[in-house]
């Protein structure tokens, strides 16, 4: 049967030697070696069932772009990168409904524990994260949270730097208020 719809495809140029290499040795047409493949993947996907895990499996790229920055020495903080995640958690949390908003409420609490509140100044936020006892139990909730909501995320935050994490939590409740 003759194709009637055409894709297009953009390959690195090494690719795409190797599948004109690929194609010359065996004698086979380029687009019978590209539907081979994407054949086999498709079929692959489908005999696995999407993961129903509840926990978010990815990494945003503006948090994985955030987290390189500071990596590489720029002038944000990881304070940044968890004010980034905090402003987004409502869309990338599982949506199950009243589980959503149950988790979304939990952390609510856990932030208000740790004594911020919205239209708090930015400096009373840094009064609290500047303590000498800051890191503290409800800071502790707070990231545990987010380790279990998204650990990929948080595994890329350095140990010692995930007060600073939660510090942009933080902020970004005294800058916006409560996420809904």
């Amino acid at each position: 049967m003759p194709k009637s719809t055409n894709l297009i495809v953009r390959l690195e140029p090494a690719l795409k030697r190797r599948l004109e290499n690929a194609s010359k040795e065996r004698g086979v047409p380029m687009t019978t070696i590209v539907e081979t493949a994407l054949t086999r993947e498709l079929d692959r996907m489908a005999s696995r069932p999407p993961s129903t895990d509840r926990v978010f499996q990815g990494v945003p790229a503006f948090f994985r772009a955030n987290c390189l920055q500071v990596h590489r020495g720029g002038a944000a903080g990881y304070d940044t990168a968890g004010w980034h995640l905090a402003l987004n958690v409502s869309s990338l949390i599982e949506h199950e409904g009243d589980d959503a908003v149950a988790k979304l409420k939990e952390l609510e609490d856990l932030v208000r524990a740790g004594g911020v509140q919205e239209g708090m100044r930015r400096a009373e936020v840094e009064e609290i994260t500047s303590s000498r006892w800051f890191p503290d139990e409800a800071a502790g909730q707070v990231l545990a949270w987010f380790e279990r909501e998204f650990p990929r995320c948080i595994a890329l935050v350095p140990a010692r730097r995930r007060a600073q994490f939660v510090k942009g939590v933080y902020q970004l409740i005294a800058d916006r208020g409560i996420w809904r």
